[in-house]
């Protein structure tokens, strides 16, 4: 390539216009780089960093070129670098100059040149795992530029020491040395250890990360190009969040001033308590007399006291939205144990419900806000199959459930207010989705019920903080903990922040939260076991959140808010190259891999997978742009929900596009969905999804495979979805109800869902989206009886798609578009081995047929049939997902 990567762009360039890089390396980027190159560009290197010649170099270290080192060159930067022990040859005299480097060799060449310019490089350290064989030799030489960042790893503990380097890799690094080498650093120094003496410097570091954090504040940021902290290899257990309001929050000069907070090695930030089998005790006392007779002498017990845990949380977290995200949450080796909890496996289909008042009698309306009088609650039948058991508990007090009363969209926890077992009801607060009485079949399970003890896994905490668990079969070797933190690293106020290279394990609430931000980089971080809200939660502009791993969250994964909807002014958010997963564990489905809000933010190149709730979703945006995902295994407990979706009427110039967006939505097919649930509106989940009135935003080009649902899902207005491909949807290719969200908002008390902010009708917000100011200012003047004020707003389009299936027909549903001539029924076939193309039917979008191919290769139907219409190459479409 002659333009480099995207992800080496800036580096590449700044190399070059700093006289790095020779013009005949300005070309060919993705191409090997030689080590005659690599020579030359480290000569260079040397001489602009120091401001000296080489010749004076190597006559200031007492060293001198040997013009007959090597038989197969004499170029005069290699005898040079050879002089001055920077590179070697490769034996009988040769150096090979048109040979190629390995990661490892050049990541021990930038010691070495480090070691030229004076800088002690020993002492560095770092945790890589494949240092070993025939680059055993490189172990030392690789802890300075790892701890520096001038060179990183690949992930999961790898070096890749033979790995080999493209040229834009090799100007990238040259770059980042000549940084280092040629900047003022402060650094500050935290270690486990710790000295009794601490100063901050790597001979005396800090043991405490909230007194580096503290001394990093205090600094002037006057005469350094960038403070560092540097938090060495080891654990760090906290309880309580690291706070780092910098010195300069009202200091202009911390834009000259960046400020970097490095982990080395496997630096571990952990705000939780750790356990092992030898901490626990056979259980006794008052309590275990509720425990199962049967496994009563199988159950141990600790008390979190001594180990610090805060006993106040247990009462505390019970007045909580729910109790098990905010209780004491026991994982065993990183997966979260069970509450224990009846049934042991699934749910209770009640037979129904009804909500009352206080007195008992049933409401006959229920009105207003979503917080609803304390005196309305829901009275839920479970049945008398469960009668018995409900009985044989010791009371309704510690008692809460999990329930979906209404439909499949969301999951709703609340305490038990109390039990009416004459009558086979529990009595719950307000809680459900729409307002709307519990459906017979609808799904409930009760939890933190000592006497349901009963099964490997489950665990009680007692309220005086006293942890009973049911053991495993591979409890002697585990390593169980429970998060204490609320969050473990807050950043407010800050500018030009970068977090790299840190793992954040164990907390109840969020993981890293900046608030006020202004140029934050989070990088290369594994964020773990973030039980509470977000793994990583951000509120600012010029955020980077790239390369790292966020799995095991409660909730979000990532949650930022960025840019400006008044003013237009877009946040200049990019999250991207990021593995998400096992993200809204506790708060399924109303989850996400990344939660957006605002302007300007890009979500690009992220594998986000493997969880019950959503992947990526917005409430309101302007120009935020999803592209190049790879999606999948995600909403696998859910209905009715997008994987890529976004709510709301305030939108404008939103696209997605060149996503692979692939096995949707519960295990099973739509019709077993149907079969399960049969009380329940069953519609499948959604690839793309327009909800609640999500509008004006483009798709195209997307690859959407295997969805339990629907592939694009509307009922907003003003969206196009064109030249996307579709294989294999269980209900509907392409879902449109505008004209039922229309009707539901007509007339009544429904009028005020469609009120619209302050901030819409700003001079800079008009000026910035015209066309959508001039339509929302003509729905504000009219009743919502009139029907232009459905008639305009709809302004979809639905063309060139190109659609895939197996065995059996599948059809459009275009309920409120039909003037945008989408025929009701598009697909209609003959033959059973042949393809079937209709573009007059179908406003040119294109159905394929073909009863014989169970399994598609999305590759080859991009390549031979779908090219033009989805607008994706085969090339493209290989570089969706994490860049490599």
């Amino acid at each position: 390539a002659d333009e480099p990567s995207s992800w080496a762009k800036e580096e590449v360039e700044a190399g070059i216009e700093a006289g790095l890089v020779p013009e005949e390396l300005q070309k060919n980027y993705t191409s090997p780089v030689t080590r005659g190159q690599v020579a030359g560009m480290f000569i260079r290197l040397l001489e602009k960093a120091s401001g000296k010649t080489v010749e004076e170099i190597i006559a200031e270290k007492g060293a001198s070129i040997n013009e007959e080192a090597f038989t197969d060159t004499t170029d005069r930067d290699v005898l040079s670098a050879n002089a001055l022990g920077i590179i070697n040859g490769t034996g009988k005299e040769k150096f090979t100059p048109d040979g190629t480097l390995k990661r490892a060799q050049i990541a021990a060449i930038i010691n070495r040149v480090a070691g030229v310019m004076g800088i002690e490089t020993e002492g560095y350290t770092h945790e890589f795992t494949d240092i070993t064989g025939n680059y055993a030799w490189a172990y030392q030489e690789l802890g300075w530029p790892v701890t520096t960042g001038i060179i990183k790893g690949v992930g999961n503990g790898k070096f890749s020491p033979g790995g080999d380097l493209t040229t834009e890799q090799a100007v990238l690094l040259v770059y980042r040395a000549y940084t280092e080498l040629t900047s003022n650093v402060m650094r500050i120094y935290v270690s486990p250890e710790g000295s009794r003496k601490p100063k901050g410097t790597r001979k005396a570091p800090y043991g405490d990360i909230q007194a580096a954090v503290d001394h990093l504040e205090s600094v002037s940021g006057d005469g350094y190009d960038r403070v560092e902290l540097v938090i060495l290899d080891g654990k760090y257990t906290i309880s309580e969040a690291v706070i780092f309001f910098p010195f300069f929050s009202d200091d202009s000069k911390s834009q000259n001033c960046p400020v970097v907070i490095r982990g080395t090695g496997n630096a571990t930030i952990s705000g939780g308590i750790s356990l092992s089998a030898s901490d626990f005790v056979p259980a006794e006392g008052e309590l275990t007399k509720l425990f199962p007779e049967d496994v009563r002498s199988d159950i141990v017990m600790v008390d979190l006291k001594d180990f610090g845990y805060p006993v106040g949380t247990i009462s505390e977290a019970k007045t909580m939205y729910r109790y098990f995200q905010y209780g004491p949450v026991l994982s065993c080796n990183g997966t979260p144990q069970t509450i224990a909890r009846y049934p042991n496996d699934g749910w209770i289909n009640i037979e129904g419900g009804r909500i009352v008042d206080e007195n008992g009698n049933t409401a006959a309306s229920v009105s207003g806000s979503t917080s609803e009088p304390p005196s309305y609650r829901y009275a839920v039948d479970y049945g008398k199959e469960h009668s018995s058991r409900v009985r044989s508990w010791s009371g309704a007090d510690t008692v809460f459930v999990s329930a979906r009363l209404t439909d499949l969209t969301r999951c709703d926890d609340a305490d038990v207010l109390f039990f009416d077992t004459d009558n086979d009801l529990a009595y719950l607060p307000y809680i459900g989705n729409g307002k709307k009485e519990p459906v017979r079949g609808g799904l409930i399970y009760f939890y933190n019920i000592p006497e349901e003890l009963d099964a490997p896994g489950e665990y009680y905490v007692s309220e005086n903080g006293i942890l009973y668990y049911y053991p495993g079969e591979d409890f002697e070797d585990a390593t169980l903990t429970i998060p204490v933190a609320d969050n473990l690293f807050s950043i407010l106020q800050a500018e030009n922040v970068t977090l790299t290279g840190i793992r954040f394990t164990l907390s109840r609430d969020n993981g890293i939260l900046a608030g006020n931000v202004k140029g934050l980089t989070i990088e290369n971080c594994e964020i773990s076991e973030i039980w509470g809200y977000c793994g990583i939660k951000v509120h600012g502009y010029d955020i980077s959140i790239r390369e790292n791993e966020i799995h095991d969250c409660g909730g979000h994964a990532v949650q930022v808010n960025s840019g400006h909807l008044d003013s237009g002014t877009d946040g200049n958010c990019e999250v991207y190259n990021n593995r998400m997963y096992r993200f809204g564990q506790f708060t399924w489905p109303l989850s996400n891999g990344v939660f957006a809000d605002g302007a300007g933010i890009r979500i690009h190149h992220n594998e986000i997978f493997d969880s019950k709730s959503m992947a990526i979703h917005w409430m309101r945006g302007m120009d935020i742009t999803v592209e190049y995902n790879d999606i999948h295994d995600v909403l696998t407990a859910a209905d009715n929900l997008g994987a890529v979706s976004c709510t709301g009427r305030i939108q404008a110039r939103n696209v997605i596009r060149y996503n692979y967006i692939h096995d949707i939505g519960a295990t099973g097919a739509y019709s077993q969905l149907r079969e399960t649930y049969p009380d329940f509106t069953i519609y499948g989940c959604s690839a793309i999804s327009g909800n609640d009135g999500g509008s004006y935003f483009e798709a195209y080009g997307n690859v959407i495979q295997s969805v339990n649902g629907s592939g694009f899902q509307g009922d907003g207005r003003g969206y196009t979805f064109k030249n996307n491909l579709l294989i294999d949807c269980a209900n509907w290719y392409v879902y449109i109800t505008s004209k039922q969200y229309a009707d539901y908002f007509k007339g009544g008390s429904s009028n005020s869902r469609l009120s619209y902010p302050d901030y819409i009708f700003s001079k800079p917000w008009k000026e910035a989206n015209p066309d959508l100011a001039h339509l929302i200012t003509d729905l504000s003047q009219t009743t919502y009886d009139d029907p232009r004020a459905w008639a305009a707003p709809a302004g979809i389009v639905i063309e060139n798609n190109w659609i895939h299936f197996n065995k059996s027909g599948r059809y459009f549903n275009n309920w409120g578009v039909a003037p945008y001539s989408i025929e009701d029924t598009v697909f209609q076939f003959s033959g059973d081995d042949i393809d079937v193309q209709m573009y007059e039917r179908s406003n040119g979008n294109v159905s394929i047929f073909n009863s014989r191919r169970d399994k598609v290769d999305v590759e080859e139907l991009i390549s031979d049939t779908a090219k033009g219409f989805a607008g994706l190459t085969v090339e493209q479409f290989r570089s969706i997902g994490i860049e490599k």
